[in-house]
């Protein structure tokens, strides 16, 4: 089952929009592309989101590349360690890449949370910020 609710980012006869108001039976759009806007039923607007088969990620990507390079990779950053610790899974990783077991879901979320910070430590990151 699809749902759509306000502010999320859709797929639309090719342009991704962004959901400005949902009513019973029309849906207003914004296109991410120029800011225009478009209307377009609901039944119309589910079929055509069905219809594409997208998945999230592809979506995101598309809001990234509105931010400078520097801050898109910052984001993409934050999202692999997050998703990671929430779900086990590098989203990013190739497809049939063995999981890292320090992220096993079978293990409490603070056990991950610690293997995480050491992991990013390693690298030269943290977790807090510096002013």
């Amino acid at each position: 089952m699809i749902a759509i609710e306000q502010y999320d980012i859709v797929r639309f006869k090719g342009v991704d929009y962004q959901v400005e108001a949902i009513g019973p039976e029309k849906v207003v759009l914004r296109s991410l592309r120029d800011g225009r806007t478009t209307t377009t039923t609901l039944e119309g607007l589910l079929s055509s989101v069905a219809a594409a088969s997208h998945d999230s990620l592809f979506f995101a990507e598309r809001l990234l590349e509105t931010l400078p390079h520097d801050e898109a990779e910052e984001v993409r950053n934050w999202y692999r360690h997050l998703t990671e610790l929430a779900t086990g899974v590098d989203p990013y990783a190739a497809e049939g890449a063995p999981h890292k077991d320090q992220y096993r879901l079978d293990l409490p979320l603070y056990e991950r949370i610690e293997s995480k910070c050491e992991e990013m430590a390693a690298g030269d990151q943290s977790l807090y910020s510096q002013p």
